[in-house]
């Protein structure tokens, strides 16, 4: 049985085919810290089902020609908690390469998580890793949890969805707390798991290629709550980056549906007795799930 680094391995070099003749880049930041042993929600520990779901869905992928040159970056795994410098625990596992992910077999097999989760420091290391390319470039996160060193998680992804040239970015929370996953969400599509016979699925949306297809305008929804609660009614206007594009729509009863081409938008909340609320990054159109925000996790600006 394939381990599950090797199991992302191959997932990586048989979907994310790069087109135009440019060469994609995927580094995968994977969470290897002892929080990965976790339970989710009563079931096994978060490792075991992140390791079945990537080797079955490797195994059932099929090649595709102008693989992409994939590297492999590990946070946490290599030290205990007790150890005094555990928050320097990330390396790079495999370079940047086209490689057979059978060659990576013994090497990947006794990897086990353990200690402390220095998820900045893993970030700032990966955009190092990407400096010189000037094509195709993608940051994919795994990890069961936020920061453990005291680093800011939040600006360090605006650090990212802000390079020139860009970092593409997708995260995939394994339970991520909720306040987290709602910052993140506004500024690069996230999907944060609860239930994780859906993992599968939400590989294949990080880990194959960008679409490079046209724009088409397709249906979002928003759900917006306030401390849990559904908020009653508000007023939200979007705006793309360019300015362009607008799209309007009222909440009712915590919900809305707006009409938008997938990206990046700026988005005004008008709530009640004049309060208004500003989101610089809001991301719609990249997934067919409702976006979910609650007002009272968000990020003061």
């Amino acid at each position: 049985m394939k381990t599950p680094l090797q199991a992302v391995l191959t997932v990586a070099l048989l979907l994310a085919a790069p087109t135009g003749g440019t060469v994609e880049r995927v580094e995968i930041l994977l969470d290897m810290s002892a929080d990965m042993w976790d339970e989710l929600g009563g079931g096994p520990p978060r490792f075991i089902p992140v390791r079945e779901a990537l080797t079955d869905f490797a195994a059932a992928s099929v090649q595709r020609q102008g693989r992409p040159e994939v590297s492999l970056r590990l946070v946490g795994g290599g030290k205990e908690l007790t150890d005094g410098d555990w928050c320097s625990d990330t390396h790079l596992l495999f370079p940047f390469a086209i490689t057979e992910p059978e060659s990576y077999r013994e090497a990947l097999a006794d990897l086990l998580p353990s200690g402390g989760r220095p998820l900045v420091r893993g970030l700032e290391e990966a955009i190092a890793d990407l400096e010189g390319y000037e094509d195709r470039r993608r940051i994919v996160i795994i990890t069961a949890g936020s920061d453990q060193c005291h680093g800011e998680v939040i600006k360090t992804i605006e650090t990212i969805v802000a390079s020139e040239p860009p970092i593409e970015l997708r995260i995939i929370g394994i339970g991520l707390d909720r306040s987290v996953a709602n910052a993140a969400t506004t500024l690069a599509p996230t999907h944060n798991l609860f239930d994780l016979e859906t993992l599968a699925d939400t590989l294949k949306w990080a880990l194959q290629p960008a679409d490079t297809r046209p724009p088409v305008a397709s249906r979002s929804e928003i759900r917006l709550t306030y401390g849990g609660e559904p908020v009653a009614s508000a007023e939200i206007e979007l705006t793309d980056a360019s300015g362009s594009e607008k799209a309007y729509a009222a909440i009712e009863n915590g919900s809305a549906r707006v009409r938008v081409t997938a990206g990046r938008y700026l988005a005004s909340i008008q709530l009640e007795q004049q309060r208004t609320v500003v989101l610089p990054g809001l991301v719609l159109g990249g997934s067919e799930d409702a976006l979910q925000l609650d007002l009272l996790d968000l990020p003061r600006p």
